[in-house]
C-alpha cells in the first residue's frame, strides 16, 4: 500500500536537512516534497501492511522527533493520473491506480525494464535490451505481459513546472458528505479541469486531495474558488500547501 506523512517542523535548517537526506535513503520511502502552508513536509511509504507502515513511520519520526511539531497520516485508496491537460486542445482523460492488490511474479528482467521506465518512459526498445543485456525482441514482450497484467497502467511526461512559470499546489479537500455519490461528483468535476492533474482518495484528514499545476497563486485561487463554487454546501474547508521540491524514488518490494 502507498501510505503518506505529514510533517510540520520546527525551523531548523541543518536537521531539516539531514532529516530530509535521511528519508532519500530511506529504502521504503518512495515520494518526499519540501512544502510551504498547511505542512512543511510530506513523504510516501510503501508497506505490505498496516502493521509494517506503523513500524516503518514510527522509526523514522522517532529518529527525528527533536523537531517534529506535528503529524499526520493517510492511506491512499485509489489515484486517477489525469493527463496534462492545458498541452492539449482536447481533453486526453486519465489513467486509473487503485486495484485490488494481487500478486505478481517478475523476474530480474521484468523488473529491470520496469525501474528503466519509471525513470524514463522514452527509452528505446533498443537501449532497455542493451542495459538489461537481453534482446529487443524479448523487450517488447516483456512490457507488453507487463501492460496486459496492469503492472504498468500508463505513460506520461514528467513536467518542469519552473521552466514554465509554473507551481505546483496540493488541496486538501474536507468535505461535510462521505457519500461515494458526492465523491464521484467531484471526481467527474475534476476530469475536466485542464490544470488538476491528479484527483487522489484517501483514508486520512481529508478523504480527497487534488494536485493542481498553476501559473501562479492567483490562479491557483481562481481555480479552488471555481470549486467552491460548484460544491457549495459539500467542501467544508479545503487546506493548501504549495510544493516546492519533489523527489520520485523507484522501489521494487
Amino acid at each position: 500500500s502507498l501510505n503518506k506523512v505529514y510533517l510540520k517542523l520546527e525551523n531548523r535548517t541543518s536537521k531539516r536537512s539531514a532529516f530530509i537526506r535521511y528519508l532519500k535513503k530511506h529504502p521504503r520511502v518512495y515520494w518526499i516534497a519540501e512544502c510551504d502552508g498547511a505542512w512543511d513536509l510530506i513523504f510516501t511509504l510503501i508497506a505490505e501492511s498496516t502493521q509494517e507502515f506503523y513500524s516503518i513511520r514510527g522509526d523514522i519520526l522517532s529518529a527525528y522527533d527533536s523537531i517534529i511539531i506535528d503529524s499526520a497520516s493517510a492511506t491512499i485508496v485509489d489515484i486517477d493520473m489525469c493527463y496534462k491537460h492545458y498541452f492539449c486542445t482536447r481533453n486526453p482523460g486519465y489513467f486509473f491506480i487503485g486495484q485490488d492488490v494481487c500478486e505478481a511474479s517478475l523476474d530480474t528482467i521484468d523488473t529491470s525494464i520496469v525501474e528503466l521506465l519509471a525513470n524514463n518512459s522514452r527509452l528505446e526498445v533498443t537501449e532497455i535490451a542493451e542495459r538489461v543485456d537481453t534482446t529487443p525482441t524479448v523487450v517488447r514482450h516483456r512490457i507488453k505481459k507487463l501492460e496486459d497484467l496492469e503492472i504498468i497502467v500508463g505513460y506520461r511526461i514528467d513536467v518542469n513546472l519552473e521552466a514554465l512559470e509554473m507551481t505546483f499546489f496540493k488541496a486538501q479537500l474536507f468535505l461535510s458528505s462521505h457519500s461515494i455519490e458526492v465523491e464521484q461528483q467531484i471526481r467527474a468535476y475534476v476530469h475536466q479541469q485542464a490544470y488538476i492533474s491528479y484527483f487522489i482518495r484517501q483514508v486520512g484528514p481529508c478523504s480527497i486531495e487534488l494536485e493542481v499545476d498553476a501559473h501562479d497563486y492567483y490562479h491557483y485561487n481562481d481555480i479552488i474558488a471555481d470549486m467552491r463554487k460548484q460544491f457549495c454546501g459539500v467542501i467544508k474547508n479545503i487546506e493548501t500547501i504549495l510544493v516546492r521540491r519533489e523527489q520520485y524514488k523507484w522501489i521494487a518490494l
